[in-house]
């Protein structure tokens, strides 16, 4: 399981963590948000020790798998009405330094759906109608090193960047940017993703503008929809060209999970890997060291 980590800034006058405990007294049907298409919500939350919060979320699939036998063709799972394949993504909050550690999971709930679907519980409690500023962001947390091989670049030959569109909300995130702005034109409606490429010259020493090439790459490197994120870099004109992978940057660890019974990982075991790396990564001085 690959895990990673956020920092979550609150953008509305009601805290996430008043948020979890609306959500937490909602029926499980009432819990649902359609994100992209997609019912999602969240399964669970437990709370211990009064700052942490473990979450489990959910999606339903829009298809499934089939049950394979060893000695027989491969067999439908018998669904009834209303029923579906679903997928989870784990996830570990502390509300006193506002880290959100979580689960990746490709086919699962994601941060930007994530997102989305907290944006409109703040919407609703705060009895808003109009288009306003409310949700939260979630900033990834990086590490060191990617920026500071950044840093030292003195010519940078190219920016590469993509953007997953369907679960991208100028509601929920990059408010009032310009590229927030662009990606709600009709020109990228019913798209998946959007993909920037942008060339310096390929004479000798031609580099694109570094600091602003530099700034904007500070910034896309912590958006939750960014997919790709490359910047192909010199020390000097006399130096080989280097592609410095700033995704590579985000704080992740890999651990290995025991599956369960049914062949599923159980959200306990799912939930002890987020707070190991939590502990790890805070003892470590990785986290963000402000408490808000």
């Amino acid at each position: 399981m690959k895990i990673i980590a956020f920092k979550v800034f609150e953008r509305t006058d009601i805290s996430f963590e008043k948020i979890l405990e609306h959500i937490d007294c909602l029926p499980y049907k009432n819990r649902l948000r359609t994100i992209s298409y997609s019912p999602l919500r969240i399964e669970k939350i437990k709370r211990e020790n009064g700052n942490l919060f473990f979450l489990d979320f959910s999606k339903r699939r829009n298809s499934g798998p089939g049950k394979m036998l060893e000695d027989a063709p491969m067999e439908d799972f018998e669904l009834k009405d209303g029923q579906g394949f679903g997928e989870e993504t784990a996830a570990l909050y502390d509300k006193d330094t506002s880290i959100l550690v979580m689960q990746y999971n490709h086919y699962g709930p994601r941060i930007s759906s994530i997102s989305n679907y907290f944006f409109q519980f703040a919407r609703e409690l705060s009895g808003k109608t109009k288009q306003t500023d409310d949700g939260f962001n979630f900033s990834a947390i990086t590490k060191r090193e990617p920026a500071d091989e950044m840093n030292v670049a003195s010519i940078i030959k190219c920016l590469e960047f993509s953007i997953d569109v369907p679960d991208f909300s100028s509601e929920s995130t990059m408010k009032n940017t310009s590229l927030s702005k662009f990606l709600d034109n009709n020109l990228v409606s019913g798209s998946d993703t959007l993909s920037v490429q942008i060339r310096a010259s390929r004479k000798r020493g031609r580099s694109l503008a570094v600091q602003d090439i530099k700034s904007a790459a500070r910034l896309l490197v912590k958006e939750q929809n960014i997919q790709t994120l490359k910047l192909k870099t010199q020390e000097d004109e006399n130096s080989p060209t280097h592609v410095l992978d700033l995704l590579e940057a985000r704080l992740t660890e890999e651990v290995n999970l025991t599956l369960g019974d049914q062949q599923r990982y159980p959200d306990v075991v799912r939930w002890t890997a987020l707070k190991r790396a939590y502990y790890k990564w805070s003892e470590e001085g990785l986290l963000p060291s402000d408490t808000k």
